[in-house]
């Protein structure tokens, strides 16, 4: 497979280069003007077009596409004005706004427009998996290593961090191993461990969507490789819920699993102080499990909590870079992306926010069954959904945008002429 366009040809090299980049620390650096250049490709596209511009060359971007455009425009306000009413000086203001809300929330919008221009998911899902076998390879030669010697050494940060956003997002660990207490964790291409797991259930979305069997499998056992080695317990309880949930949407027009589920639903009603002393069973033994980052991160929800309280409509303006010695000194709003929301930008941003997500659901679930992609894009949304109540997924998009593509293309499979301008003429829409 090939692309055969300017969008295909960026986005394929950039996932199969995916590795190059991070050891030239330039992942948060290019992502973002990644997103920029494809942004202004498609404006130019769109602002182009005539009415005798081809159908299968004309832009049509989809209202779930829209509603996020403005679900970020609203947190763009929320961060100014909360920015203002904080006192902030204006070099933080700034700061935030490119920082702290471009390479952020801006990014969750402009990966899914991207996905309205002529790229087709297959590519994507190719790409991903030859990502994912790439990491196999590597994650079980840095684990060796790791546990060889202490591999953690082995860092740098770029010279790239000179372009902002912390150093942090420029560290490039060559054996992509850290040390926590007696464990060693992968982190590979991510910024901390439990980043790597959400980045390896995305690609597991995608890569379930591979046709051919055999990179389909590879992929599959690279990023379950990848939820493994980062010990993230939201990505490995995640992992096996994402086949299920496909399994289930794919069967959803089916009379006998809807039977099946209403069973189901019926049988809960019946056992349900059973099933919620079992439910909260598990969720103890999830926290004990590593019970240090679980009241670390207890703490650091209530100390948001507090912190929106004293400025509940726009918030802060932003997130506090350091927090108190008794959550390890991170930042108050940070593991938690609705409590960080809230408590950088208030509920101005907070239900916008939960809007574009609920939007976005709702879009593709009453596609299921009819649209080949909305499947593959609820699978990511409950990815995402997950993972927003243990760490700030706004951050890490410039990690997991191919995601973030996919769901635009989910989005513009409303269109009745979607497959025509997505499928080139040649067959079955790939290039030997």
């Amino acid at each position: 497979m090939k692309p055969c366009n300017l969008p295909e040809t960026l986005i394929w090299y950039y996932i199969i280069g995916t590795y190059a980049i991070y050891y030239i620390g330039g992942l948060y650096l290019f992502a973002p003007l990644l997103a920029i250049f494809l942004t202004g490709y498609l404006l130019k596209k769109w602002w182009l077009q005539t009415p005798d511009t081809p159908e299968h060359e004309r832009i049509h971007v989809s209202i779930p596409a829209w509603v996020w455009l403005g679900c970020v425009g609203v947190i763009a306000i929320a961060a100014l004005v909360g920015g203002i009413s904080a006192d902030l000086p204006s070099s933080k203001i700034i700061f935030t706004l490119v920082n702290r809300w471009f390479r952020t929330f801006a990014l969750m919008a402009l990966f899914p427009l991207i996905g309205h221009l002529q790229i087709r998911p297959q590519l994507i899902y190719r790409a991903a998996c030859i990502f994912c076998i790439q990491s196999l390879v590597l994650v079980l030669l840095f684990t060796l290593l790791s546990n060889l010697f202490n591999s953690s050494i082995y860092s740098f940060v770029s010279p790239l961090s000179k372009f902002g956003g912390g150093e942090l997002y420029y560290d490039v660990r060559l054996f992509g191993a850290v040390i926590d207490v007696s464990e060693k964790r992968l982190q590979m291409i991510a910024p901390w461990p439990p980043a790597l797991g959400l980045v390896g259930d995305i690609f597991f979305c995608l890569c379930m969507q591979e046709k051919d069997k055999k990179l389909k499998a590879l992929g599959m056992m690279g990023a379950a490789a990848l939820v493994i080695s980062s010990v993230s317990r939201a990505a490995i309880v995640c992992l096996p819920l994402i086949p299920v949930i496909s399994w289930l949407l794919s069967s959803f027009a089916s009379s006998w699993i809807m039977f099946f589920i209403s069973g189901i639903i019926l049988s809960g009603t019946i056992f349900l102080s059973e099933i919620k002393d079992k439910v909260d069973e598990f969720a103890t033994a999830v926290n004990e499990y590593r019970g240090g980052s679980s009241k670390a991160r207890d703490l650091l929800k209530q100390l948001a909590l507090d912190g929106w309280k004293e400025s509940p409509i726009w918030g802060h303006g932003t997130m506090t870079e350091n927090g108190p010695a008794s959550v390890g000194f991170r930042g108050i709003g940070s593991h938690h992306t609705w409590y960080g929301i809230l408590y950088a930008y208030g509920i101005v941003a907070a239900i916008p926010f939960a809007i574009a997500l609920l939007w976005s659901f709702f879009d593709l679930i009453t596609k299921v069954g009819t649209h080949k992609q909305a499947n593959v894009g609820i699978c990511i949304l409950f990815v995402l959904l997950i993972f927003s109540t243990v760490d700030n997924i706004d951050t890490l998009t410039y990690l997991y945008w191919p995601g973030l593509v996919i769901l635009g293309i989910a989005f513009n499979e409303e269109h009745p002429d979607f497959y025509k301008i997505n499928k080139p003429s040649f067959s079955d829409g790939i290039r030997a």
